[in-house]
């Protein structure tokens, strides 16, 4: 069963589907819905990237995959990973 998490880029495991990450200054705690550890997914205008079917990431941390936006992904950074 897959499980839809909200993790800070340094959180990411290798084989992780990632389907995009939250702008600069928005915080883990407010990218996820509260008790359920899913995106809320009215949050839309908050995350500058998002693919339309997740990006397998090939190794762990912050440089899991590329970041298209030209900014570099910081270790806190909320990122929404599928996780099987």
């Amino acid at each position: 069963m897959a499980v839809i998490l909200t993790i800070p880029a340094s959180e990411i495991r290798e084989g992780d589907a990632i389907r995009g990450h939250y702008r600069p200054g928005v915080t883990v705690e407010t990218a996820v819905r509260f008790g359920e550890g899913a995106p809320d997914r009215s949050d839309r205008a908050l995350r500058p990237l998002l693919w339309a079917t997740g990006v397998r990431a090939e190794k762990a941390g912050v440089d899991a995959v590329p970041v298209r936006s030209g900014r570099r992904l910081a270790d806190a950074d909320p990122v929404v990973v599928i996780r099987r």
